[in-house]
């Protein structure tokens, strides 16, 4: 594929990238506020895994609703991810076929075992419901341990996580890439890579501030609104990698020099030699008036 047809491909993708990575930001933010929201009152403390099967049964609509929200969000992740690993592995042939497989499947896989595990959480929540009622005080909290633990809840889980896991290795493959030749700033690339860290470790809020605004951000980039303007990558085709610190560093000192050894300004020097010279005639005249 020649440069000219590759510009014309991106060009004809960059609405649909656009959408994707709007979408994926505003879905994720609003299933994590909803679930949060939700479950901010969530019971602790003594007892706490018979209290909150019996909490999650009275918010069985909103664990389950969130978790398709935000599942959907990372589905649309894949409309961002794969248009900026094509543009990329154009200009970067060494970028590996892996990355694309886990920007696909990941959120595919993460969707599917989320809203599988919430599911099954509301389902057993519902049987403890009723199971609940019967049982003592004391043998309660044991039989709501027993009851969670099952096969499916478990594969449903982990599918959940490889999904986050691939998902994370795909951004942090991906950003790491696109900031190499030049399409994501100095910025835009590290944060990216914190983006796929917080997504296999979620540190902080459980609202996934992080994640949005560099999904907004990625799209006011694809969509050609960059405050600093379009990084030179995108209209050249070819890789232009952001000079190094070092490099950036050498071409400062490189630039005093050239002003510091350019050629003086004869228009600037014609004034002091002519005062100078008024000068010293003054002088001469002074010396002859003395003799005199």
């Amino acid at each position: 594929m020649t440069v000219e047809e590759q510009l014309r491909r991106e060009s004809a993708g960059r609405t649909l990238a656009v959408a994707g990575a709007a979408a994926a930001a505003v879905l994720q933010l609003a299933g994590a506020i909803w679930r949060t929201a939700a479950f901010h009152n969530s019971p602790s403390g003594k007892n706490k895994d018979a209290a909150q099967l019996l909490f999650v049964h009275h918010h069985a609509g909103a664990l389950v609703g969130s978790s398709i929200v935000a599942g959907i969000g990372a589905v649309a992740m894949i409309l961002a991810l794969r248009y900026l690993y094509d543009a990329t592995k154009f200009r970067r042939p060494e970028l590996p076929p892996v990355a694309r497989y886990c920007a696909i499947g990941g959120p595919v896989i993460f969707l599917a075992g989320q809203v599988a595990s919430s599911i099954l959480i509301a389902g057993k929540a519902s049987d403890f419901s009723h199971l609940a009622p019967h049982l003592a005080q004391a043998a309660r909290n044991h039989a709501a341990k027993h009851i969670v633990d099952t096969g499916a809840l478990k594969i449903a889980a982990g599918g959940a996580l490889a999904g986050q896991l691939a998902l994370g290795f795909a951004f942090v493959l991906i950003s790491l890439n696109a900031m190499r030749v030049g399409l994501l700033s100095r910025f835009m690339g590290v944060l990216g890579i914190i983006v796929g860290i917080l997504f296999v470790v979620p540190i902080g809020s459980p609202v996934p501030v992080v994640q949005a605004f560099w999904l907004v951000a990625l799209a006011v980039l694809f969509a050609g609104r960059w405050p600093s303007g379009e990084p030179p990558a995108w209209s050249s085709g070819r890789a232009e990698p952001w000079p190094s610190p070092q490099q950036m560093r050498e071409r400062a000192r490189d630039g005093a020099g050239s002003a510091a050894a350019a050629p003086p300004d004869p228009g600037a020097e014609a004034e002091p030699v002519a005062a100078g010279g008024a000068r010293a005639g003054g002088n001469r005249r002074r010396k002859r008036k003395k003799r005199r």
